[in-house]
């Protein structure tokens, strides 16, 4: 990967921002968010496969357009890129292309900034022409989403504007070992009775610009009920895969509020517990 596709940021003095609920603007331009990627669960809702346009750039003879949720939340949040030559109105395939995001306020004439997980290098969808690039956002707020992309001797550097909210989808959490740990619920999203596609991700702070994942320990899951007092049998503890995520299954044996609760755990020694409410219909 060329050098400027590298993370380069001048020294900056860090902060961290307090959360807040800023509002999104709407927008009808669909596109589907699942192209060529399996479906987590025969139960989520259609409306997750759909994205709209948030915004959209034209430079030194491209269209830059940038897709994601109506909504933007905090947590695993898909995003995609297109990249179209003005002139021919052609996507350009097989380029290169990253979002790096990007908070930052001015404050006594100070820039202070810090940035959050984001998920590159892009996959390519042929089909579509749209580069995947998943976004773990941290905290609610105005986000600034720099897009760089190279396709041949083609470079840009450009940079989108995004509202985020308050999101249930995201844990932060101090380990035992103080370190701090982000843990991202993917999928399911809207579960129904029966076995669904558990799917979670970890990420450390190295630094406030540096979240790499956390791939060395396992992850125990137990779902319970509140209200009935009661588990379910039948669940697949999640495993790593090739990509770093933790995946396997849980099995919600009847509707309502469940609570999927979870242990972080290295050398047979628990660093962390959390949860996740869902509620199953």
């Amino acid at each position: 990967m060329k050098d400027f596709l590298r993370p380069i940021f001048a020294p900056f003095i860090v902060f961290v921002l307090p959360l807040s609920i800023l509002s999104c603007s709407e927008d009808n331009n669909p596109i589907d968010s699942h192209h060529g990627h399996e479906k987590s669960s025969h139960h989520d809702n259609a409306s997750l496969e759909t994205m709209v346009e948030l915004g959209r750039i034209e430079e030194q003879g491209v269209r830059v357009e940038l897709y994601g949720p109506q909504r933007l939340q905090m947590g695993y949040t898909e995003l995609r890129i297109k990249l179209i030559e003005i002139a021919t109105d052609q996507h350009l395939h097989d380029a290169q292309v990253e979002i790096h995001p990007l908070m930052q306020i001015e404050m006594d004439g100070s820039t202070m900034m810090h940035s959050t997980p984001s998920e590159y290098p892009a996959v390519h969808d042929h089909e579509d022409g749209s580069y995947l690039n998943p976004v773990v956002f941290l905290m609610a707020g105005t986000w600034q989403l720099e897009v760089r992309y190279q396709h041949d001797e083609r470079e840009g550097n450009l940079s989108f504007t995004a509202e985020v909210h308050q999101g249930d989808r995201l844990k932060s959490l101090t380990g035992t070992d103080d370190q701090s740990y982000f843990i991202a619920l993917i999928t399911p999203h809207y579960p129904g009775v029966g076995k669904e596609d558990l799917e979670l991700a970890v990420w450390t702070r190295e630094s406030m610009m540096d979240f790499p994942l956390a791939t060395d320990f396992s992850i125990e899951i137990e779902p319970y009920m509140p209200a009935m007092n009661h588990g379910a049998p039948g669940n697949e503890q999640p495993v790593l895969t090739d990509n770093g995520h933790y995946r396997g299954k849980v099995n919600f044996v009847m509707s309502g509020e469940w609570r999927i609760n979870l242990k972080l755990v290295k050398d047979e020694s628990t660093l962390a517990e959390t949860f996740f409410d869902l509620m199953v219909e």
